[in-house]
């Protein structure tokens, strides 16, 4: 409930574009670090930037998560 306004809009923290055709694209977050369970703060792009270079041919999207966590973890496709 938090995260979706009165107007049903979704908060999910990241900054995006609609095309033309109505088509959203993610493009940055508006929050850049996650700060772990043990309070240590991270940037995940340079996390999510290492994995592209690494296997780029592989991941169309990657994305770190892990605020307020133990472990980060990274979801790819």
């Amino acid at each position: 409930d938090e995260c979706i306004d009165n107007d049903g809009f979704l908060h999910s923290g990241d900054v995006g574009d609609f095309d033309k055709e109505g088509f959203l694209t993610i493009t940055g977050r508006i929050k850049e670090l996650i700060i772990t369970a043990g309070g240590e703060n991270i940037p995940p792009v340079l996390i999510e930037d290492e994995i592209k270079k690494n296997i780029g041919e592989l991941v169309a999207n990657i994305m770190v998560v892990g605020d307020r966590k133990k472990f980060l973890s990274a979801l790819i496709t």
